[in-house]
């Protein structure tokens, strides 16, 4: 096979900071496959990209996608284009970025392919057209979701999905010291155990469907976030608890942060920066436990071999916890009961060992099909169509 020595990477924001968990691990896994690879990377967001490249001494370069310029002049140099994260929905802009960087790939006769991707069900005819227009211009679609296949046969494309790991499962915890650094900038006590938490932002401007979807009403939310709060009252008086800001804006965080801090005394803490993904696994790590509000935060409690409980705001969440045989430490936010929620946190720290264990098989289980898949990927990028010289 011939080595990758120059890639073009797009698709996902670095916005969540499960997202850039998606990214830090691509760049480390290609890092690793190809040493001396040249990755550049289009995003807006170049800062913010660049210092997660250089935290994860993964050199390279940033351009934004809206300089056509650059953009035409990195895929020239590229051997690949790689699409990652969830970039395939009904957008007009979406969608015309593209249609715009996959066609200068093909016009180059640049190889493309999604590498571990989420493919989107698709409702409108003309959106429906484009889409199976387009992954028939997709060399290689490898897919980290179960139903992505019943995506493109619905679209009728003909394609087939590569299926891929969850990539997020390579990354490695910031190391124990860089984690006692931040517990102290952050005002807790180092040597006092704690909880980690992630929440889940619930409020009267969420779209319509989100909130069908969610069965979100102001009466509910209100009541869940009540619950929710005197259960960790209870935690607080043996545990600190540490709030961990994961949505797009710091904002958000903190508006749910403050429905519980009205309930909570002293003892809790919404950190008050925003952490890098490897961070936030340290951080989770050398907690006691955790209590999850997000799918992609059960990875990071996977990582870290932090057991949690789970709070379910989507069908996603039970079916994963179900799947991982922890359907009994998951439950649905509009039920949530604070008698039951402290008896699930007792029973989970005395299975603690037990669940510990499980996690670190499960993460070289992951780990393990994650690489054999990666290099049939590959090797189907290799095989895809000839190469044209440099």
């Amino acid at each position: 096979m011939r080595p990758l020595e120059r890639i073009c990477i797009w698709g996902t924001s670095v916005k969540k900071v499960g997202d850039e968990a998606q990214l830090a691990s691509i760049l480390t896994f290609f890092r690793k496959r190809f040493p001396g690879v040249e990755v550049t990377v289009f995003s807006q967001l170049r800062k913010a990209v660049l210092d997660l490249m250089t935290q994860l001494e993964c050199p390279g370069q940033v351009c934004a996608l809206r300089d056509l310029t650059q953009v035409y002049g990195q895929l020239q140099q590229a051997d690949a284009l790689v699409i990652i994260g969830g970039p395939f929905f009904e957008d007009k802009r979406q969608m015309a970025s593209l249609a715009a960087l996959i066609g200068m790939a093909r016009m180059m006769r640049k190889p493309v392919m999604t590498f571990g991707a989420t493919l989107f069900g698709i409702k409108t005819a003309s959106g429906r057209q484009f889409y199976k227009r387009l992954y028939r211009q997709i060399d290689v679609i490898s897919a980290r979701d179960d139903n992505a296949q019943q995506v493109l046969d619905d679209l009728g494309t003909g394609r087939k999905v590569m299926p891929l790991t969850d990539p997020r499962y390579n990354l490695q915890p910031a190391p124990p010291e860089r984690v006692r650094e931040i517990l102290i900038q952050e005002g807790l006590d180092p040597d006092r155990p704690y909880v980690a938490i992630t929440t889940r932002h619930l409020h009267e401007g969420m779209p319509d469907w989100v909130k069908e979807q969610m069965g979100y009403t102001p009466e509910v939310a209100k009541q869940s976030f009540q619950t929710l709060a005197a259960f960790m009252r209870v935690l607080s008086t043996d545990y600190q608890l540490v709030i961990i800001p994961m949505h797009p804006s710091f904002q958000e965080d903190k508006e749910t942060a403050g429905h519980w801090f009205r309930e909570l005394p002293a003892g809790a803490f919404l950190l008050q920066a925003r952490y890098s993904p490897l961070e936030v696994v340290g951080i989770m790590k050398g907690a006691a436990g955790s209590i999850q509000s997000r799918v992609g935060s059960t990875v990071f409690s996977v990582l870290a071999g932090s057991p949690f409980l789970a709070v379910s705001y989507e069908s996603r969440m039970q079916d994963w916890m179900t799947a991982n045989g922890l359907g009994e430490f998951c439950v649905d936010w509009k039920a949530v009961e604070q008698p039951a929620l402290q008896e699930s946190f007792t029973v989970l720290q005395a299975r603690s060992p037990v669940i510990r264990g499980q996690f670190e098989e499960t993460l070289s289980e992951r780990r393990s099909l994650f690489a054999e898949q990666a290099e049939e990927i590959l090797q189907a990028l290799w095989l895809a169509r000839p190469w044209p010289s440099s």
